[in-house]
């Protein structure tokens, strides 16, 4: 490895089976300086899941204001310059840290976005595998070449903080209570390539993001369209990610979900990130 990362793992009363198959997949990997998990739930339920490794902490944090904040505590309890942050629900594969440490290590990076595929609970409908679909599912597959991005998607990515914001991320733009939007990683790679770094896209960091069965519906994509609408509003026009051509069913699947995304995208400006 090309340099040393410890891996940031934010949990919310995760299911403890998708949780300790993540933590295998990362066990399997190049040996790290530490993984960190920061817990939102109520009560310390998945500690248990960290208790036999000495290169694994738990946090156990029930005060947390939402995922930015939560992902800003990780940060602070690192122990490296870089670092990893790592959706609960998603399960890596084979060369994951190597490609990302190669990247990170690179003077001018100070994001690296890992290439996110679906592990169906169950096989989607045709539509639900279109862009804008993937997109809403936090799924980041541009291809076999690496790339300079203009954002990352949440689910894996590296960050390097000594190139980040202190802290990474705005708390007023992350998910929290009352607040479906998620927009802090957006903000994170707009400051690093304005101040002159690097964002780029890693398609040998290999993710695998579970998706439940619900999601994989109209009824699931529709309410995520609102918050798509919304985020839309509030973030203004954002540059688009290279390399992603659409066909007919992704013009069909944009059909379908019109009316939540311009009904959220209408949404009175009162009701942007404080």
């Amino acid at each position: 490895m090309s340099t040393e990362l410890t891996i940031l793992v934010p949990a919310f009363q995760d299911p403890p089976a998708i949780l300790r198959r993540k933590i295998d997949t990362v066990r399997a990997q190049a040996p790290v300086t530490e993984l960190v998990m920061v817990d939102m739930s109520p009560t310390p339920a998945l500690a248990p899941l960290l208790e036999d490794d000495d290169r694994a902490r738990y946090v156990h944090s029930p005060d947390s204001g939402g995922v930015a904040h939560s992902r800003n505590r990780l940060a602070r309890e690192a122990l490296t310059r870089h670092v990893v942050y790592l959706d609960s629900d998603a399960f890596v594969e084979p060369g994951w840290l190597d490609a990302l440490s190669e990247r990170i290590a690179e003077p001018d990076v100070a994001v690296v976005g890992a290439r996110i595929l679906p592990e169906w609970e169950r096989p989607p409908g045709r539509l639900m595998t279109t862009v804008t679909a993937s997109d809403w599912l936090s799924l980041y597959d541009l291809g076999n070449r690496p790339l300079d991005v203009p954002l990352i998607i949440g689910t894996s990515y590296a960050v390097d903080l000594e190139l980040a914001p202190n802290p990474p991320f705005d708390e007023s733009l992350g998910r929290r209570p009352g607040w479906p939007l998620a927009m802090e990683e957006n903000r994170l790679c707009e400051t690093v390539r304005a101040n002159g770094h690097r964002v780029v896209y890693e398609p040998r960091a290999v993710v695998r993001h579970h998706i439940p069965a619900d999601r994989a519906s109209w009824r699931w994509m529709w309410r995520r369209a609102h918050t798509a609408g919304r985020e839309t509003r509030a973030a203004g026009r954002s540059e688009p990610l290279p390399a992603r051509r659409l066909g007919v069913r992704d013009r069909a699947f944009q059909a379908a979900v019109a009316l939540p995304f311009f009904t959220g995208m209408a949404r009175r400006p009162s009701e942007r990130p404080r």
